[in-house]
């Protein structure tokens, strides 16, 4: 019967629900992770031909920086203490000798959380107002420019997404519970009067509302998260510093590597508009004949209270 098919599409809907869910996840993730840019850093010893084995990754986002900081590894040996008495000859030597710098040394990888705006607040920040340009979130303002509107957009995006799986949710739950009171109603029964009308399913006025409203919001979530993919190359790579100097030299001045994309930045980011982009298109495909059928209704109304009103007039004349 074709009153099946509301509780068919209802069932449907909880493919737009795990595609928006998805899209927010991920641009949670990209909000939240540090690794949009990375860096590998390699041994002094080494030239660009003999780098293999980095000894540690730089990350940096538009909301953090990470460094490293070289601690001896914990299976270094301890440096022996004298307990015996020295020789004859040896009593200029000095009893305490220093202890010998660590040869084996691992390095941590700190991150530190930087604000969306704010004064001296920033993961990139103009030399004028940090007063040295030897911290690590300094910056020209072409670089700072470019970071701050990519954390920017990518901030937008999440919050257009976010509304976006919140009217999918909702679309979902109202659909579904419109579903099961519809089937629960019992048959008109068939004779002559009041009875014998065809019954007429009115949909929640929100079935009607949501669809329009959701896909701009849905246009609006990918759009930004391009935007941010956009200014975040060009702030955190192609802005970075020394990598200009590193293409120059061929990285024979250098013991790093580049600053090229992470995984953040090229599959998080990415994976978030494109799930974004699969809700709004099968959301619009099983909601989007509410507005339309709402639509038609209201014209269809006018229509027939324009001719009611004219038949009046016509019977006024006569």
């Amino acid at each position: 019967m074709a009153r099946s098919k509301p509780s068919r599409r209802a069932i449907a809907g909880i493919l737009p629900c795990l595609f928006a869910l998805l899209a927010f996840t991920f641009s949670l993730l990209s909000v939240t992770s540090p690794e949009w840019a990375s860096r590998d850093q390699y041994p002094d010893n080494t030239n660009a031909i003999s780098q293999k084995a980095p000894i540690y990754t730089l990350f940096r986002s538009p909301f953090q920086i990470c460094i490293a900081s070289p601690v001896p590894a914990d299976d270094e040996p301890s440096s022996p203490t004298n307990s015996t008495t020295p020789d004859e000859g040896d009593e200029d030597e000095p009893d305490n000798q220093p202890p010998p710098a660590p040869t084996n040394l691992i390095h941590t990888t700190t991150c530190t959380h930087y604000h969306l705006y704010g004064l001296n607040k920033t993961s990139c920040e103009l030399p004028s107002t940090l007063g040295t340009n030897l911290a690590t979130n300094v910056g020209d303002a072409r670089q700072c420019q470019q970071i701050h509107l990519s954390g920017n957009y990518l901030v937008a995006s999440a919050v257009f997404l976010g509304v976006s799986m919140l009217a999918i949710l909702i679309l979902f739950v109202t659909n579904l519970s419109d579903s099961l009171k519809y089937r629960s109603r019992p048959s008109p029964e068939h004779g002559n009067g009041a009875n014998h009308l065809k019954h007429v399913h009115h949909f929640p006025k929100i079935l009607t509302i949501l669809p329009t409203i959701l896909n701009p919001l849905v246009i609006a979530g990918i759009i930004t998260a391009l935007i941010a993919q956009f200014y975040a190359i060009e702030g955190l790579i192609q802005s970075a510093p020394n990598n200009g100097d590193w293409t120059t030299s061929q990285g024979n001045r250098e013991k790093h590597d580049p600053w090229v994309q992470g995984k953040a930045l090229s599959t998080y980011l990415s994976l978030s508009w494109f799930w974004a982009l699969l809700a709004g298109w099968s959301s619009w495909l099983l909601w989007g004949g509410y507005a339309r059928r709402n639509l038609a209704a209201v014209m269809a109304g006018s229509e027939s209270s324009m001719g009611d009103r004219d038949g009046h007039e016509g019977v006024k004349v006569k």
